[in-house]
Formats: C-alpha cells, structure tokens, sequence
C-alpha cells in the first residue's frame, strides 16, 4: 500500500511540473487542466499554481503531503535490507520531485507539509541533518505566519508604487476578510444557534446562503470579481465539525484524531520503528492544514488514517509475538 500510494504521489507531482514546464516554454496558461491560475492572486503569486489532476491546488497538496509520508516510511523499512542503496536515491529524487511541486502549488498547506518535513528530519543524524532542520524551522515558521495572514486577510491585490521624485515606496495590502476565514464567521454563527448538536452534517453550505453579511462580503466578493452571494465549504475542519457536529461531535472528532495520535506515540518496545515517527510527523502536519482546510471530506485523509491504524495493529502483533 505504501508502495502503490508513493507512485501514486509522484505521477501526480510530475504531471503537474510537466503542466508548470509547458507554461514556462509557452507563457500560456490556456487550456492546460494542470494549473490553475486566478488573475486577482497575479499581484500575489507570479506564476500559475499546480494543481494536478486535482480540482484546486490545495487538494493536490494533501495528496502529495501523504506521498511524502509514505515515501520517508518506506525509506526507513528498507534500511533493514541490504543492497537497496539505488532504491533509497530512487526515494530521495522522488521527495524533491513531490516537494518542488508542492512548492509550486502555492498553498497554504504548504506549511503543515514542511512541519512534516521539520519533524521528519529528527530522524536523520549527522551535521548535514542539524543544518537542515535549522533552515527548515525558520521557514517553516516564516510560512506558517503568511498562511495565517493570507487566512485572515485577502492581502491580493498587493500594489507595490515607487515614487522616485520623492523617495518613497508606497505599498498597499487589501485587509478585507479572505474567503478562508469567511465561512468560519458564518460557521460560528450558526454554531451560536445551534451549539450542541448543531447543524448536522453535511448542511453547511445549505443554510450558508442565510448568513451572508453584505457588511462582510462587500470588499472581499468586489475585488475577487465574484458574487457575493457565492456559496463556499468550510474551509476549516474545526469550525466546520463545531459548526455541523456542535459540542459533541467536535469533541468526538477530537477523540477520534487523539486516538490515532496515542497509536503513533512510543509504548516501550526496544528499537521503537521510525516508521511510527513518519506517520506521526505526517499526522501532525496535516492536523495544522486543518486549520485552511476541511480534511474530513478528503478520501486521501482517511487513507492515511487507514496506514496508521494497519501500522498499530501489525506492530501490536509483533509486539505480542515477541513477548510470547
């Protein structure tokens, strides 16, 4: 499974640096289902985002954050075999594949992938893997501070003037709501009505219509060149399971997720797998997308979920075998 799904992740990354070549020899974006490219973020994001055989960025990049994860486990299986150091530089080429395309998918999520890759680092000895988990902490922490305030603020379209008879550099950010924390306020708004149960699962975007604030969508829809009577998802998998769950299904989630967290955490075997370090790094990481993201609604979450679960229960039978 680990094997199917890491070549899955990498036919995906190279289609879409494929996709991204082609533009760079055509400059064209016309008819390439590869990328996906929105002139009000050009101000923002100079180059079209790839997207893959995905419908938007995002979603290739939970794809690909997984393949990550996979790959770095099967990286760490095959360090108990013999002769695989072609296999091992076949891995490694294929993460700087997934990576660079991840990068070139510019979104968000890209700093839950590197949180991953941060903590993934850990397991790694030597000069060479210090240096790198310094480099990395930094922008990891860089880029998560811009995904929380491309979250909260449209920031596009960014005018950047230069005045050169007076000497000065004019720049100007829009600070209107982005359409990431737009559904959150609404979210909370019906939670406010609904705070126990709430409004059951799978009515969001059905009683979304309800809570539009002009107040609030004016600047954000006008500058987006978009109605502002669109209908949007989550976007958030906490204020949307707080929203359609209430209390209790929020805190029922929780459970669930903390419960695939404890399968990962160390249970006192000698020479613990770092295959349990991948997973949980991969967890972690996904788990602060969540906060751009409804990972809930994504088949690939739950397959991750199904690699941590087969994981528990093999090392659980070796574990018990080794004891008996």
């Amino acid at each position: 499974m680990l094997i199917v799904y890491s070549f899955s992740a990498i036919i995906a990354a190279l289609a879409g640096l494929s996709g991204f070549i082609h533009y760079l020899i055509s400059r064209n974006t016309f008819g390439n289902p590869l990328l996906f490219f929105y002139k009000a973020e050009a101000t923002l994001l100079f180059f079209p985002r790839i997207k893959s055989f995905f419908y938007t960025p995002n979603m290739f990049v939970t794809f690909a954050h997984i393949g990550l994860v996979t790959i770095a486990c099967l990286y760490f299986l095959l360090n108990k075999k013999s002769n695989t150091k072609v296999l091992k530089i076949l891995l490694f080429a294929s993460s700087i594949i997934i990576s660079v395309a991840v990068f070139l998918a510019g979104s968000q999520c890209l700093s839950g992938v590197l949180l991953t890759i941060f903590m993934l680092l850990f397991l790694f000895k030597g000069r060479t893997a210090a240096v790198l988990r310094y480099v990395v902490f930094i922008v990891t922490f860089l880029v998560m501070i811009f995904a929380v305030f491309t979250t909260i603020w449209m920031i596009y379209p960014l005018e950047v003037n230069n005045d050169f008879s007076n000497k000065f550099v004019d720049v100007r950010v829009n600070y209107a709501y982005s359409h990431h924390i737009i559904p959150s306020i609404y979210g909370f708004l019906m939670f406010q009505e609904h705070p126990f149960l709430g409004v059951g699962i799978g009515t969001f975007t059905a009683l979304y219509p309800k809570y539009i604030k002009d107040e609030i969508e004016f600047f954000s829809s006008s500058r987006l060149q978009v109605s502002p009577d669109r209908i949007l998802d989550p976007h958030n998998t906490y204020t949307g399971m707080l929203t359609e769950g209430g209390v209790f299904g929020f805190l029922a989630m929780i459970a669930l997720l903390f419960a695939f967290i404890k399968m990962l955490l160390p249970h006192g075997e000698k020479n613990d797998s770092p295959v349990s370090s991948c997973l949980l790094a991969g967890l972690l990481g996904y788990l602060f997308n969540a906060f751009f993201i409804d990972v809930m609604t994504m088949r690939h979450f739950w397959i991750f979920l199904a690699f941590i679960f087969i994981f528990y229960k093999k090392r659980k039978e070796i574990s018990y075998e080794a004891n008996t």
